[in-house]
C-alpha cells in the first residue's frame, strides 16, 4: 500500500505540479542587449548583469570542447548578424548533473534558446543557465552552416576598449608571429605588423588536455602563424582560442618538436631508458639533442639519431630513487634552434621528470612538483601502478583517495574501478595518470584488494593559510586526509546568495575553503554552519573549480560548536529551516525553525514566480526554536491556488530557503 501511495503521490507531482515550475516567461534578449557597454575600457559589465533571461542564438560548438572547469560549455552568434560586433554570447552549465537542461544534447550547427542568468566570470560575459528553477534548452533547428571567421588583426584584440565588442565571436588573424611561447596560463603572445599583441590561449579542450599532458607547446618563437578561433576576454587583455589544428596553421622557421617519449615508464636501476621525439622542420633538422641531469645536477648533452622524423636519444642506468630532468633540443639547416619545453626553468617552465624505482613507483613520484611552479604530473598520459590505503568510501565521493603515507604529496585521487573497498584496504591500482583542471588525478584500468582492513593513516595536522589556495604547502597536500584544529567559521556564506555549500575556516593563519564534494555531507546547505562557529575539523585537501578546499568526508569529520544555547535542552543552536509538517499539506502546515544569534527575522511564502504571498514572521527575536503554522491563505486572507510555494527564513546576514506543496 505505502508503494501504490507513494507512486500516486509521484504521479501528481510529475503532471501537476511541474507545468506550474516551468510556467515562469522570462524576456527575450539579442546578444547585443547582453554584450554592449558604452565604454570597455573603463567598465565592460552587461547592462543586464545579474538578470534572468532568454537569448536565441547559432550553436558554433559542441557543449564538451570548451575547457570550463568541471562544466560544458558553448559559444553562440546571433543568427540574423552573426559577424557584426557585439553579436557572441558564451553560454555555461556549471553543474553536469542536471541532464534535463537537455544542454549535453546541444550540438554545433543547431539554433537554440537558452534560459539563465547573466555574469561576468572575472572579465568575460556569459549566462548561466538556469536549473533551480529549471528551465530546459529550447532547439529550434539544427544542420545551418556555421558562418566564416571575421578577419582581423591582433590590434583589434590588444585591449578591452578594441577588443570587447568581439567577445564569444569567431575571428581570423590571418598572418602573425609568436613573440612569447610560453606565457602564463598556457598562453602565446602574437603580433603582425601593427606592432600590437595579443594572446592565443587554451580554451578548448583540444588545446587544454595537450598543454596539460605535455604533449604540446605552441610553435617556437619567430613562427609565422594564421589563427582561426573565438575571442574571451581576460583581466589583462583578450585571447582568440582556437578549436583544434585546423584553426592554427604554421609558417615553420624552427623544428617542430612533439610527442616526446620515454620507453619505459618507471625504470629501474638497471634499465637503459630510450627517450624519443618526433622532430619536423619546413626544411631538414640537422641534429637533435636529449638533455638530462640526475639529482639537479648539470645538464648532460647527448646527441640524438634519426629514422625519418623520429629521433631517440639513451639516458644510461642511474641508481635506485634517483630523480632525472630531461629535455629535447633540435636546430635545422637554417640555423633555427627549438627546444621541447621551451621553457626550463623551474620559475615558469617545465621538463620531463621520472623516479628510478626498484620496486615500483610512489604516489609521491607522481604527485611531487619538485619546486616547478607548473604543478602538472611528471607522469601525465602513462600508465603505471600504484599501492596505498583506501581513505574514503565510494558513497561519499565519485572514486577513491588513496594514501601510501600521512604525509606530503602521499595522497592521489583514484577514478573508474567498479570493485568496492572500504577506508583502511590496503589496495594495489593500475591506470592512466591525468590533469583534470589542476588536479591531479586517476583513471583505473585495474584494482586489486591486497589486505582488507589494514587501518587507515590518521589526518596530518595543518594551519588553514598553509593549504588555502597559494598557500605553500597546498600543492603538496592535495588529496592527503588532513585536520585543523582550532578554527573559526569566517564566512558562511562566501559566495552571497549563491549557496554552494561552502564557507571558511580560519586557525588565525588564513582562510580555508570548506566544501560539501562528498555525497554524506551537506556543508552549510543544511544551515548546520554558522559564522562564529569554532572547533575541529578534518577531511581530504582538493583542488577544485580553480580553489584548494576541504573535503570532509561526512559529518563526523566535522566538530564546530555554534553560537547560542537552547534553553531546553542546553545543545548547541544552530541556524536552521525544518521542512514543514504535514508536507503535501491542505489547508495548513507547520514551519519550525531555531535562530543561533538576536536579529531582525523574516520568515516569507514566494510562489514560484518569485511573488511574496505572505510575511509570517518580521520582527526582532532573540536565540531560540520557533514555530509558526501557514492557514493556505495570502495577506488579503484568501485561500492561495494549490501548486508549489517557497518559504524562506533570514535572520540577520543568514538565509535559508525551502519548499512546500499545497494540494486541494
Amino acid at each position: 500500500m505505502d508503494r501504490i501511495i507513494s507512486f500516486l503521490f509521484f504521479l501528481l507531482i510529475f503532471f501537476f505540479v511541474s507545468p506550474i515550475v516551468n510556467a515562469q516567461v522570462y524576456p527575450l534578449r539579442t546578444i547585443e542587449e547582453v554584450q554592449f557597454v558604452l565604454n570597455p575600457q573603463n567598465d565592460d559589465q552587461s547592462f543586464l548583469l545579474g538578470d534572468t533571461i532568454e537569448v536565441r542564438g547559432l550553436v558554433m560548438n559542441n557543449v564538451r570542447d570548451l575547457a570550463v572547469n568541471e562544466g560544458w560549455a558553448c559559444f553562440i552568434l546571433d543568427v540574423d548578424f552573426p559577424q557584426d560586433p557585439w553579436q557572441g554570447l558564451q553560454i555555461v552549465q556549471n553543474d553536469t548533473t542536471v541532464t534535463a537542461t537537455l544542454f549535453g544534447n546541444v550540438q554545433s550547427g543547431m539554433i537554440c534558446r537558452f534560459t539563465g542568468v547573466v555574469e561576468e566570470a572575472e572579465t568575460m560575459t556569459q549566462l548561466s543557465l538556469l536549473t533551480d528553477p529549471l528551465v530546459p534548452v529550447v532547439i529550434e533547428s539544427a544542420g545551418t552552416f556555421l558562418p566564416a571567421p571575421i578577419p582581423l588583426g591582433t590590434a583589434d584584440l590588444t585591449n578591452r576598449e578594441n577588443g570587447e565588442q568581439w567577445e564569444g565571436q569567431l575571428v581570423r588573424i590571418e598572418t602573425a608571429m609568436i613573440t612569447d611561447n610560453n606565457f602564463s596560463s598556457n598562453r602565446a603572445v602574437i603580433e603582425d605588423n601593427s606592432g600590437m599583441p595579443t594572446f592565443a590561449d587554451d580554451g578548448f579542450a583540444f588545446f587544454n588536455t595537450r598543454f596539460g599532458n605535455g604533449s604540446y607547446n605552441w610553435p617556437p618563437n619567430g613562427t609565422e602563424i594564421s589563427i582561426a578561433g573565438f575571442v574571451r576576454s581576460l583581466t589583462d587583455g583578450n585571447s582568440i582560442n582556437p578549436r583544434d589544428f585546423t584553426d592554427l596553421t604554421t609558417n615553420i622557421n624552427a623544428p617542430q618538436i612533439s610527442e616526446v617519449q620515454r620507453s619505459i615508464i618507471v625504470p629501474t636501476s638497471t634499465d637503459m631508458l630510450t627517450i624519443s621525439a618526433v622532430i619536423t622542420d619546413n626544411g631538414s633538422v640537422s641534429s637533435a639533442s636529449l638533455h638530462y641531469s640526475v639529482d639537479d645536477s648539470v645538464w648532460t648533452t647527448v646527441a640524438m639519431s634519426a629514422t625519418s622524423n623520429l629521433w631517440e636519444g639513451e639516458i644510461p642506468p642511474r641508481a635506485d630513487g634517483s630523480f632525472l630532468r630531461y629535455f629535447v633540443s633540435a636546430i635545422d639547416d637554417d640555423g633555427f634552434m627549438s627546444s621541447f619545453p621551451a621553457d626550463t626553468s623551474r620559475a615558469s617552465g617545465n621538463v620531463f621528470r621520472y623516479i628510478v624505482r626498484d620496486n615500483g613507483a610512489r604516489i609521491a613520484d607522481v604527485q611531487r612538483t619538485y619546486g616547478y611552479n607548473n604543478d602538472a604530473s611528471g607522469y601525465v598520459g602513462y600508465t603505471i601502478e600504484l599501492q596505498g590505503i583506501v581513505m574514503s568510501q565510494p558513497t561519499q565521493f565519485a572514486g577513491y583517495f588513496i594514501q601510501d603515507a600521512a604525509a606530503a604529496w602521499s595522497g592521489i585521487f583514484t577514478t573508474g574501478t567498479v570493485n568496492i573497498y572500504e577506508i583502511g584496504d590496503l589496495v594495489t591500482m593500475s591506470g592512466m595518470i591525468e590533469e583534470d583542471f589542476g588536479l591531479t588525478k586517476m583513471n583505473i584500468i585495474t584494482s586489486e584488494l591486497e589486505t582488507a582492513g589494514v587501518g587507515a593513516f590518521m589526518p596530518v595536522p595543518q594551519q588553514t593559510g598553509d593549504l588555502t589556495t597559494g598557500g605553500l604547502l597546498a600543492e603538496a597536500y592535495e588529496s592527503v586526509f588532513v585536520s585543523f584544529q582550532n578554527v573559526t567559521v569566517t564566512e558562511d556564506l562566501p559566495d552571497s546568495a549563491n549557496n554552494f555549500g561552502e564557507f571558511i575556516i580560519d586557525d588565525g593563519s588564513g582562510g580555508l575553503r570548506v566544501d560539501d564534494l562528498s555525497e554524506q555531507y551537506e556543508g552549510n546547505l543544511g544551515g548546520a554552519i554558522i559564522q562564529g562557529s569554532v572547533g575541529d575539523i578534518q577531511g581530504i585537501h582538493y583542488y577544485q573549480f580553480s580553489e584548494f578546499k576541504l573535503e570532509p568526508r561526512d559529518s563526523n569529520d566535522v566538530n564546530l560548536a555554534v553560537v547560542g544555547i537552547n534553553e531546553e535542552s542546553n545543545l548547541p543552536l544552530n541556524f536552521a529551516l525544518e521542512v514543514n509538517y504535514p508536507n503535501p499539506f491542505n489547508p495548513s502546515t507547520t514551519i519550525r525553525y531555531q535562530i543561533a544569534t538576536a536579529g531582525f527575522t523574516k520568515l516569507i511564502i514566494y510562489n514560484v514566480r518569485g511573488e511574496k504571498i505572505r510575511t509570517l514572521v518580521a520582527s526582532e527575536q532573540s536565540p531560540g526554536q520557533y514555530s509558526v503554522t501557514w492557514n493556505g491563505r495570502n495577506e488579503n486572507g484568501k485561500m492561495v491556488a494549490s501548486g508549489i510555494y517557497f518559504y524562506q527564513l533570514k535572520s540577520g546576514n543568514q538565509q535559508q530557503v525551502r519548499q512546500m506543496l499545497l494540494m486541494k
